[in-house]
């Protein structure tokens, strides 16, 4: 019966790699022991080549594998962090969650007027959010929107203007006058669209955003200024 040893130096000698040796052989003999076996046998430029190839795929493969993992990992937080999010919101009411998206966008995105308040953003999904939370928390009467457009030079006002109005639900002709950025022209990116400012005209709800927002800061037990 030939030993092992035969067959790891037979196996070299056809110019397998010390791993392939290894799993041809079951793994029945350490790495260290195969390396002292095969040490003196020489590898011809063909069989060096093709196993300079075999590490160059392995080390491809191993980047794919390591991506892969990266990307499962991912994904599994991502739905973790749902999965806490959907269970932490489950049981609270609807109206208290729309009332408080609506103040802390309001407090982070928003502005007030004289007569009215308004959200500025870039993102029709936020656009969207606020004015439903709204809804959801106020009577809302659909004449007293109004929106302006934040545009880059070049940008289709007209375009951008019925995109917007179809995304608010807000007639063309409530849009008040678009504000254009004058200055070297930038490059615009894909999708963009302006930033949409949604102007709601009612000062009972304004007022009413302003002194929850109080209520929450006494809650906190924070007095900081102004």
């Amino acid at each position: 019966m030939t030993s092992l040893r035969e067959q790891a130096r037979a196996l070299r000698r056809a110019g397998l790699s010390l791993q392939e040796i290894s799993e041809r052989l079951h793994h029945r003999v350490p790495r260290s022991t195969l390396q002292g076996w095969v040490r003196d046998i020489p590898l011809t430029p063909d069989q060096q080549a093709r196993l300079r190839q075999r590490i160059r795929e392995g080390g491809r493969k191993g980047r794919l594998r390591a991506q892969m993992l990266r990307e499962e990992r991912k994904r599994q937080e991502q739905e973790d962090l749902r999965r806490k999010a959907k269970e932490l919101i489950q049981d609270a009411p609807e109206q208290v969650i729309a009332l408080l998206i609506a103040l802390g966008l309001y407090l982070g995105e928003g502005a007030k007027a004289r007569d009215s308040f308004c959200l500025g953003n870039s993102d029709p999904r936020i656009i969207c959010l606020w004015q439903e939370c709204l809804r959801r928390s106020f009577e809302i009467d659909q004449d007293r929107w109004a929106a302006q457009l934040m545009l880059s030079d070049g940008m289709d006002e007209e375009v951008v203007r019925s995109f917007w109005s179809e995304i608010t639900g807000i007639p063309i002709s409530r849009f008040h006058r678009s504000s254009f950025r004058r200055g070297k022209p930038r490059k615009i990116r894909s999708g963009y669209k302006g930033v949409c400012l949604v102007h709601y005209f009612d000062l009972k709800i304004r007022r009413f955003l302003d002194a929850l927002f109080d209520v929450i800061l006494e809650r906190f037990g924070i007095s900081v200024g102004p």
